[in-house]
């Protein structure tokens, strides 16, 4: 990409630099930024048991049955006949047999398919472990590499747009914000998540957008196509994962570079056409979800049921059997969204420890930086009135506040899900409102700097 092609040497220098520091995180929590306990057991260990147990699947019954849909191996035997002592195993690590099977080559008698979800990726390992036949822990050892390359080269990919779109405060401000996040190194050692393609709906648009702000491309159908193509690709791997908040994200760059030109015309229309190729994307990844379904319920109208339940589930928990037998799922239909978003507001942004000492910023620390940065971004930009330093005010406070809606929308919607998972629903901050946020704290500090030197007249240049 010509974007990626005119990047002078100090930002491929600062592209691998930020790359190997947050792999180096991700793989190892070398930097402290994770609490050791959850590392050690991963961020989501039943989730990667599906994972495992797919593959286990696929091995012993073929690549190309059920293809996308997990399934967790269970116990051979029926719980009733489960010794006491394989009962506490089990509710300990819920994946144990899927591991036995993957790891131990133990056949496959029993087990639970997850038909919420289409996971490409578990193809596609399938198919690695098929075409090399490698050791499992070897295999398992490779997709965590591979992982945790693939989401530091992503995010460091926006921090070399941050770069570029403002300056280095901010870019260092958002790398030390991914390497210092507890959930960003916890993400990256999860199986069951792809969260670099979260971060792709992202970057392609921003990409591609400031092409167009530079006069490089004139922002097209073709265009469209590709943003809606990356967005498909993350239904693919994610499917509904986050839906509304994948959605807020990808239009967001639509919204600032509009904000940024100063045309708002133009801010709407290509918002209202990207939602269009948007949802399009979004109607093929149900139609893809629908027919795994149906391969395992044996009709549409099953299919179509479950995705009902699955939302009902995920929302109001309109769900009486399972409410009488899940205590956790009960709380999740009495909290009020307020006190969910209390919860996510006193979750750890930022975590270091070392040895004894321990350091944690909560988000609503950091959201009053962003609050202040913003008032402080408004009386700097009076002081140093140029067109270009006031465009950009404006595409930073309110890209900011329109990418506040993303966390927000899923928190709101799907109370029952940001209930009971609020230990991975935390990425949610980062997509992408933190992102804007750390971009308009380190706008504010440079139009601070150009404003206590006396160089009141000179705009911020965009590379």
């Amino acid at each position: 990409m010509e974007l990626l092609r005119n990047i002078p040497r100090n930002h491929w220098i600062l592209l691998l630099i930020s790359t190997l520091i947050m792999m180096v995180g991700q793989l190892t929590n070398f930097w402290g930024t994770a609490p050791q306990g959850p590392f050690d057991q991963g961020l989501t260990p039943l989730g990667d048991g599906y994972i495992i147990g797919k593959m286990a699947y696929t091995e012993q019954h073929g690549l190309f049955n059920n293809i996308g849909l997990l399934l967790q191996v269970t116990s051979p035997q029926p719980a009733n006949q489960m010794t006491k002592k394989q009962q506490q195993r089990y509710r300990r690590d819920r994946s144990m047999y899927s591991k036995q099977a993957y790891m131990g080559k133990k056949k496959i008698v029993n087990f639970n398919i997850y038909l919420s979800k289409v996971s490409l990726q578990v193809f596609f390992y399938s198919l690695l472990n098929e075409v090399f036949n490698p050791e499992p822990q070897a295999l398992l050892s490779y997709i965590f590499f591979q992982k945790a390359l693939l989401f530091s080269l992503v995010l460091s990919l926006i921090i070399i747009w941050i770069y570029k779109i403002t300056n280095i405060y901010a870019a260092i401000l958002m790398l030390f914000s991914f390497t210092f996040s507890p959930i960003i190194t916890l993400m990256g050692g999860s199986l069951y998540f792809t969260p670099f393609t979260f971060f792709l709906i992202f970057l392609v648009p921003c990409i591609l957008l400031h092409l167009d702000y530079k006069g490089k491309i004139k922002f097209g159908t073709k265009h469209y196509l590709i943003v809606a193509g990356v967005f498909l690709f993350n239904m693919l791997f994610q499917s509904f994962e986050f839906i509304s908040t994948k959605g807020l994200m990808a239009v967001t760059p639509f919204v600032f570079y509009g904000l940024l030109k100063g045309n708002y015309k133009e801010m709407v229309s290509r918002t209202f056409k990207a939602g269009i190729f948007y949802g399009i994307a979004i109607l093929f990844g149900l139609a893809a979800l629908l027919l795994q379904i149906k391969t395992v319920e044996g009709s549409w109208a099953a299919a179509f049921e479950h995705i009902k339940y699955s939302y009902s589930k995920r929302a109001s928990g309109e769900l009486e059997t399972e409410r009488k037998i899940n205590k956790k799922l009960q709380e999740s239909t009495e909290a009020s969204r307020i006190d969910i978003l209390k919860t996510y507001f006193n979750e750890d942004a930022l975590y270091w420890k070392k040895g004894a000492t321990e350091l944690t910023i909560k988000y609503k620390t950091v959201f009053y930086l962003y609050l202040i940065s913003a008032v402080l971004l408004f009386f700097f930009q009076r002081k140093i009135p140029t067109p270009d330093n006031k465009n950009m005010m404006y595409a930073l406070i309110f890209g900011t506040l329109f990418a506040f809606l993303a966390p927000l929308s899923w928190h709101i919607i799907f109370r029952g899900h940001s209930y009971i998972h609020v230990h991975f629903n935390t990425l949610l901050w980062l997509m992408p409102f933190m992102i804007f946020g750390w971009m308009l704290v380190g706008y504010t500090i440079e139009l601070g700097v150009k404003y206590f030197k006396g160089n009141k007249d000179v705009p911020v240049e965009i590379a």
